[in-house]
């Protein structure tokens, strides 16, 4: 269905540059990983082992026995896209949602669709076209102009 990934890739690039993901590099990739892989069918690169090399650059070696930071980052993620849709993207026909077990995001789509229409599907997303202003990310995560100086200093942001 085009029509649906269209308004998906749309929707997730308002959230990537809404003000609480603006700021936030590795939310951005995380969502954004979640909903391409999702869009493109491929489920099985939504485990946690996966996400903590692929979105948080671990090693191969990286064992979320031993590391939490996809769990984590999962519960700032869901906070973070509350915080959206409390915001400025309570009109937003689209909502997004990562339900808590899983890390293959959900989305609803808006009201009135005529029957039969999909609604609340897994999917993964092409990286969608930013707007002016939000730098694109590499895939290590820093904006083409580098990275911000609390992460060069490896300190987390202050929120």
């Amino acid at each position: 269905m085009p029509i649906e990934r269209d308004s998906v890739l749309s929707a997730l690039a308002r959230i990537l540059a809404s003000k609480p993901f603006a700021q936030s590099v590795r939310m951005r990739r995380f969502l954004q990983f979640a909903v391409e892989r999702s869009l493109a069918g491929d489920r099985s690169a939504l485990k946690e082992s996966i996400i903590g090399v692929e979105v948080f650059d671990r090693g191969p070696d990286f064992d979320p026995r031993i590391d939490s930071i996809v769990r984590v980052e999962a519960r700032r993620l869901r906070r973070k896209l509350a915080q959206y849709y409390a915001t400025e993207g309570a009109a937003e026909p689209w909502q997004f949602r990562l339900p808590e077990g899983s890390y293959a995001p959900e989305w609803e789509p808006p009201q009135g669709l005529p029957p039969g229409s999909p609604r609340g599907h897994s999917v993964a997303v092409p990286p969608p076209h930013l707007p002016p202003g939000l730098p694109p990310v590499s895939p290590r995560g820093h904006s083409v102009a580098g990275p911000p100086p609390h992460l060069a200093q490896g300190l987390p942001p202050v929120s």
